[in-house]
């Protein structure tokens, strides 16, 4: 998937545990009392899943992720099930909702590993209504959720040479301010340290790395106000991808429309010009969209040896490293 400039959204699958809800415990106890507690449960009644999930999920739900993902587990069996729903705009406005699930398999795309898929809509007997922005009443089946779709804020500061693309939340919590910055033709992803939900250490005085998502900042002290750019990425996470795979799957959908982000994507990728929507889709690939990856997979954190000479230097020896690596 790395490299790739093309993703895939039908199934927007994430593969790894997430970080505890708060004031939530989970315990071995409770894991193994939860392998056979719905083992009557037939996983290939797409139908019955999805009932199965509405009804233990809490009455209002917020979903967090900015390109719309809900993800959920639970045991069946004595096996993981991994899936999600799905409000991105584009289903929302025709009032439909794509459900998918799985069985997490240590041995993925092999024998058994199969993903169920629907797109739910009014003729399936799911009804979405709206009940203002980006809130929303779904039935089904008896069930009844109210969701309310996120709109992150950020500390982001506008500045001369960049044009802000919007605020948005990936499956990891972190949060960041998407930008594009004319004179490099460049997209970066910029980290709201006010609502940083973990800890930092740093490899060098201008490089820090998260610990629980691996995610490596440089701290960019050439700008009136400072700020860490989002460098690298982990490729064991890219490999699984999991909670940690980066951001480039969670775009603020909710904002892209009002910016000239086509435009900018054909400044980056010169050959997609006219390819592409206004939200970076494929314009002949209807589950498909343009991949915002600018920084790099790393196996070693050694890689970021080099990037200390920068920390006085503009952004762009920041981008003649990330542009390096990926060659």
């Amino acid at each position: 998937m790395r490299n790739s400039i093309i993703k895939v959204l039908v199934y927007g699958i994430a593969l790894t545990l997430p970080t505890l809800a708060s004031g939530t415990i989970h315990n071995n106890q409770h894991m193994i009392e939860s392998l056979t507690s719905r083992d009557k449960l037939d996983n290939t009644d797409v139908d019955a899943v999805l009932k199965t999930v509405l009804d233990n999920i809490p009455d209002d739900i917020i979903v967090y992720p900015t390109e719309g993902y809900y993800y959920f587990w639970f045991y069946h069996q004595g096996n993981l099930i991994r899936g999600n729903l799905r409000f991105s705009h584009r289903l929302v406005d025709k009032g439909q909702v794509s459900f998918a699930y799985y069985y997490d398999s240590e041995l993925r795309g092999g024998e058994g590993f199969k993903i169920y898929h629907k797109m739910y809509s009014s003729a399936d007997g799911l009804i979405l209504m709206p009940l203002g922005s980006r809130k929303y009443q779904m039935s089904f089946q008896g069930s009844k959720k109210i969701i309310t779709l996120n709109i992150p804020v950020s500390d982001y500061k506008t500045i001369a040479d960049e044009a802000f693309l919007g605020n948005m939340q990936d499956e990891s919590g972190v949060i960041f301010a998407l930008v594009f910055n004319h004179q490099l033709r460049q997209f970066y992803y910029l980290l709201d340290e006010a609502q940083s939900y973990e800890r930092y250490y740093e490899l060098s005085p201008h490089i820090s790395v998260g610990t629980r998502t691996g995610f490596v900042y440089f701290q960019d002290n050439t700008r009136s106000q400072p700020r860490k750019v989002l460098v690298g990425v982990a490729s064991r996470n890219s490999a699984l991808n999991n909670f940690y795979d980066g951001p480039f799957d969670q775009l603020p959908d909710h904002n892209l429309g009002n910016t000239l982000f086509k435009d900018y994507v054909s400044l980056v990728y010169p050959f997609l010009k006219g390819e592409v929507d206004s939200h970076g889709h494929f314009l002949d690939k209807d589950n498909s969209r343009v991949v915002i990856n600018n920084y790099i997979y790393y196996r070693d954190l050694k890689d970021f040896r080099y990037l200390e000479q920068c920390h006085e230097r503009s952004i762009e020896c920041v981008q003649n490293f990330i542009s390096l690596s990926k060659r």
